[in-house]
Protein backbone atom coordinates (compact mmCIF):
# COMPACT_ATOMS: atom_id res chain seq x y z
CA UNK A 1 0.00 0.00 0.00
CA UNK A 2 2.97 2.24 0.68
CA UNK A 3 4.87 1.32 -1.89
CA UNK A 4 2.08 1.28 -4.64
CA UNK A 5 2.27 3.57 -7.34
CA UNK A 6 0.89 7.16 -6.91
CA UNK A 7 -2.10 6.49 -9.87
CA UNK A 8 -2.85 2.94 -7.99
CA UNK A 9 -2.68 4.15 -4.14
CA UNK A 10 -5.93 5.43 -3.38
CA UNK A 11 -7.14 1.89 -4.98
CA UNK A 12 -5.16 -0.13 -2.49
CA UNK A 13 -5.80 2.16 0.62
CA UNK A 14 -9.69 1.95 -0.44
CA UNK A 15 -9.26 -1.77 -0.48
CA UNK A 16 -7.51 -1.98 2.73
CA UNK A 17 -10.02 0.10 4.50
CA UNK A 18 -13.10 -1.65 3.44
CA UNK A 19 -11.23 -4.76 5.25
CA UNK A 20 -9.78 -3.33 7.73
CA UNK A 21 -12.04 -0.07 8.99
CA UNK A 22 -11.01 3.19 10.01
CA UNK A 23 -9.05 2.48 13.18
CA UNK A 24 -6.87 -0.54 12.40
CA UNK A 25 -5.96 1.01 9.00
CA UNK A 26 -4.91 4.23 11.28
CA UNK A 27 -3.05 2.07 13.43
CA UNK A 28 -1.23 0.30 11.06
CA UNK A 29 0.08 4.05 9.69
CA UNK A 30 1.05 4.64 13.07
CA UNK A 31 3.30 1.71 13.43
CA UNK A 32 4.64 2.46 9.96
CA UNK A 33 5.65 5.57 10.98
CA UNK A 34 7.01 5.11 13.71
CA UNK A 35 9.46 2.38 12.39
CA UNK A 36 10.24 4.47 9.95
CA UNK A 37 11.76 6.96 12.29
CA UNK A 38 13.07 4.70 14.25
CA UNK A 39 15.05 3.47 11.47
CA UNK A 40 18.64 4.55 10.99
CA UNK A 41 19.72 3.79 7.20
CA UNK A 42 21.76 6.68 5.84
CA UNK A 43 21.02 5.67 2.06
CA UNK A 44 17.02 6.12 3.11
CA UNK A 45 15.58 9.33 4.10
CA UNK A 46 13.28 7.97 7.28
CA UNK A 47 12.43 12.02 8.02
CA UNK A 48 10.44 11.60 4.36
CA UNK A 49 7.15 10.43 5.81
CA UNK A 50 5.03 12.04 2.28
CA UNK A 51 4.07 8.60 1.59
CA UNK A 52 2.14 8.18 4.74
CA UNK A 53 1.08 11.13 5.07
CA UNK A 54 -0.98 11.01 1.92
CA UNK A 55 -1.95 7.66 2.88
CA UNK A 56 -3.53 9.00 6.12
CA UNK A 57 -5.59 12.08 4.25
CA UNK A 58 -6.83 9.18 1.88
CA UNK A 59 -8.47 7.66 4.34
CA UNK A 60 -9.63 10.80 6.13
CA UNK A 61 -11.32 11.05 2.60
CA UNK A 62 -12.98 7.89 2.68
CA UNK A 63 -14.02 8.31 6.52
CA UNK A 64 -15.59 11.41 5.28
CA UNK A 65 -17.59 9.77 2.52
CA UNK A 66 -19.06 6.61 4.74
Amino acid sequence: MIFAKEENREKKVRTFFSEAGYEKAMNVLDIAMADRLGQYNPLQNSSDLSDVDNIREILKKLQKEE
